[in-house]
């Protein structure tokens, strides 16, 4: 079976990482689902926040369950360097699993080929 634990190394912690992504983001995909920002780090992978406000999504076990999918969606994005935060939006809420799913995969997927496409440039 294969490693389906989330490492703290994937993470971001605190306000100080998440204000980093907020305030200099590079890339940004905005869906009526969430909004997924993005920038380049110096710790060579991949790295998430997440803001799954409680007055978006009042219930516990729904918050979980966008948290649940978007690591999974996360865990299956190819290596750019980047730090993601996804914040979900109310319109999430009307959303299937496999919709969202697809949806976050296809956002992760087109920043990180812009990630790659720059960073090939810019060499």
């Amino acid at each position: 079976m294969a490693d389906q634990c989330f490492p703290a190394s994937k993470r971001i912690h605190n306000s100080k990482e998440f204000d980093a992504v907020f305030k200099c983001n590079q890339y940004r995909t905005s869906k009526p689902e969430f909004l997924l920002l993005a920038r380049r780090n110096k710790v060579k992978q991949n790295r998430l926040g997440m803001v799954v406000r409680k007055g978006i999504i009042p219930n516990a076990v729904e918050r979980n369950r966008f948290k649940r999918l978007i690591r999974e969606v996360f865990r299956k994005t190819s290596d750019a360097s980047l730090d993601f935060v996804v914040l979900m939006r109310p319109k999430a809420n009307e959303q299937h699993n496999q919709v969202l799913s697809e949806i976050l995969s296809n956002s992760f997927a087109s920043i990180a080929k812009q990630s790659l496409q720059q960073g090939s440039i810019a060499s």
